[in-house]
């Protein structure tokens, strides 16, 4: 009878140490720890920072204004946040877009300027080996943006209605010469378009329309 007991707990004792009984099927990975995270993607748009929190499942549509920032021309400023683990990554990289990381703490940032069109970013953590861990950060992105013109007063704290009158600079006009040609009988005047009141300063406006007006003054 006790060689049966012992055989028992032996059994017992040998599924114990087995492989598991299979209740735990998706065990924490400790990688989870280690790899970034993302924080927000930033940009300018109307004169206001916009951000984009996660998660970055599917495209990103972003119309942003160009020429902000660091970023001049058609381009526009991204900046991509997010935090990691000093102790156990090393530096980061991105792919997709060309910038260089900023650390402060455990956070880091990139600023890249972009072009109208779709880039896929792609943020990958190195450890201390200098190993490339795997299951990077990305996000896809779709931008767009306006014509690199801007209007009198953009980005002022009270734009559109900051203050600013525009006035037509050029003044009438009874006849017009080009060359060899000759314009007669035709007038030049000014028409305004919208009359916009200031709301940072009283007394102010800001006018936006067609300059001036060709038309015949007589037959």
């Amino acid at each position: 009878m006790n060689r049966h007991f012992i055989l028992f707990l032996l059994i017992i004792l040998t599924v114990g140490c087995g492989p598991g009984n299979g209740k735990n099927k998706a065990p924490v990975d400790p990688l989870t720890e280690v790899l970034p995270t993302w924080t927000s993607v930033t940009y300018t748009k109307d004169g206001a920072r916009t951000e984009l929190y996660p998660p970055y499942i599917v495209t990103q549509e972003i119309f942003a204004d160009a020429d902000t920032g660091a970023c001049t021309g058609t381009t526009i400023e991204l900046v991509f946040s997010g935090g990691y683990n000093t102790d156990q990554v090393s530096r980061l990289e991105m792919s997709g877009l060309t910038a260089s990381p900023q650390y402060s703490g455990s956070t880091f940032s990139f600023v890249a300027c972009m072009s109208p069109g779709s880039a896929l970013v792609t943020v990958t953590a190195y450890d201390k080996k200098d190993v490339a861990l795997r299951n990077p950060l990305t996000v896809s992105l779709s931008v767009a943006t306006g014509l690199p013109t801007r209007t009198v007063g953009f980005g002022h704290p009270n734009y559109p209605n900051t203050g600013f009158s525009v006035m037509n600079a050029a003044p009438p006009l009874v006849a017009l010469n080009s060359g060899a040609v000759k314009m007669t009988n035709a007038y030049v005047g000014s028409v305004a378009g919208k009359s916009t009141a200031s709301t940072g300063n009283v007394g102010y406006k800001l006018e936006t329309g067609f300059t001036n007006y060709l038309n015949q003054a007589s037959p």
